[in-house]
Parts: structure tokens; sequence; C-alpha cells
């Protein structure tokens, strides 16, 4: 009987034992099951701030290399623009190079078709037969080069020079096949720019008698009083042209700008 009881004590405690560590079993499974989620929901956000993490080292690639690549551009563009702005520069030199060589045929064709044009029936024996009063204006002078187109009056006192450009009246005619002089002062404008022509430039004398055309074939400077570099001659109709020298000097100067023309 005591054996009996003793043997349904211990089958009673070893159920007892065994339910007590089912049921502990059973509490600790959600645990460890939390206990999992949590470290996978931990891993996960490991691993997208990884991600995360990535993708803004990423964007700071792209961005960079955009920079980059934007910088190059800009760089290139500038480089572009200085290599174009630099041939520009290189090419005006050459434009206003090929424009002056196109002026200077132009001027020189110009100036190989004009002929001086004459009425024979105003001269007896070379010579006017009518001559101009003093002080009158007779012709007009043009040097298209300089802008001149001034009326040619005849004499070269402070009276006419100061309405024109004089004419000395112990110089020829235009036509007459002798020495012609004409003169003004530098400070009157029309040969103000004197010192521009060169060789071969055109000079034109127009009157009610025909047009008369020379062409520059030498320039000087000379003193007031080397009156015998502008001779009076005759068997050859040349052009004298001179004013005070230099061109700015609105005071009294010894020297004298000189060109000098021969008929065509």
């Amino acid at each position: 009987m005591k054996k009996n009881k003793k043997k349904l004590i211990l089958s009673v405690a070893f159920l007892i034992i065994i339910l007590i560590l089912t049921v502990v079993k059973i509490v600790q499974k959600p645990k460890d099951t939390v206990d999992t989620t949590s470290n996978t929901i931990t891993e996960q956000n490991v691993e997208n701030n990884e991600l995360e993490e990535n993708i803004v080292e990423n964007n700071n690639v792209v961005v960079e290399e955009k920079e980059i690549k934007e910088n190059e551009n800009t760089q290139n563009k500038d480089t572009d623009t200085e290599k174009t702005q630099e041939k520009k520069e290189e090419q005006t030199p050459k434009v206003q190079e090929n424009q002056e060589v196109k002026e200077e045929k132009e001027t020189l064709k110009q100036n190989t078709n004009v002929t001086s044009a004459v009425d024979e029936e105003a001269f007896f024996n070379v010579y006017l037969k009518e001559h101009p009063a003093y002080g009158e204006q007779y012709a007009t002078l043009i040097i298209s080069k300089i802008g001149v187109n001034a009326p040619i009056i005849f004499g070269a006192d402070d009276e006419t020079i100061l309405r024109g450009v004089g004419h000395d009246s112990g110089s020829y005619f235009p036509g007459e096949i002798g020495s012609i002089i004409i003169c003004e002062h530098n400070y009157m404008n029309n040969f103000a720019r004197l010192g521009e022509l060169v060789n071969g430039d055109i000079i034109e004398i127009k009157t009610s008698y025909g047009d008369f055309y020379y062409r520059l074939y030498d320039e000087q400077i000379v003193l007031e009083t080397e009156t015998y570099k502008l001779p009076i001659q005759k068997n050859e109709e040349k052009l004298m042209i001179y004013t005070c020298y230099p061109s700015d000097n609105t005071g009294h100067t010894p020297y004298r700008y000189v060109v000098y023309a021969n008929k065509i």
C-alpha cells in the first residue's frame, strides 16, 4: 500500500515537472521569436542604412562627376572662345590689309584712267586768252584722298587765302605748260593733311576751260628762304603746293611743306 502510494506521488511529480517544462518552453518560444524578429529587423535596418549610405555616396559621386564634366565643358567653351577670339584677331589684320590693298588697287586703277581734257579754243599760242582778275576764283582744287575740295583764288596774299587756296600770281595757269604754285595757311584745314599724300596720288584742278590732273612724284620740307626749291619755269607743266610746317603749328614757322606733281 505504501509502495503504491509512493509510486503515485512520483508519477504526479514527474507529470508536474513535464508540465512546468512545457509551460516554460511555450513561454520562451515567443521570446525567442521576438528576439529573432528583432534581430532580423535590426539586420534589415543596418542593411537599409548601408544601402542609403551607398546611395548617398553614389549620388555624391554622380554629382561630383557632373560638376567635373560641367567644369570641363566650361573650360572647353572658354578655350574655344579664346581660340575663336584669337582667330578673329589674327584675321582682323589680314582683313584690314586686304582692304588696304584693295583700296590701293582701286586708287591705282583710278589714277591710271585719268587724263587731262583741255578746251584748245581757250588758248592762243599756249597762253590763256583771258586771265582771271586778281582775287577772283577761277578753278577748284580737288584732292580726294585727303578730302580737299576748295576754290582756287588768283593771288596769294593774306586776303585771298582766307577765301580759298591762293594761286601765286607769278606762276602759270593750268594748261599753259609751266610751273603752277598754290599755297594756303596750315590752319585753314585744306592742307592740314597734305603730309598724307604719297608718290602716285592724284591732284585735280577743275577750270571752266578744262580738267587737269597731276600725279604726285615728290614731297619736301624746305626753309621759307629756299625759294629756288619752288622754281617758276616754262616748257614743263609742274604743280607745286605748299603750306607752313608743321601742320599743327599756328604761329610763325620758317619751314614749308611742299608736294610736287606732274601733269598727266
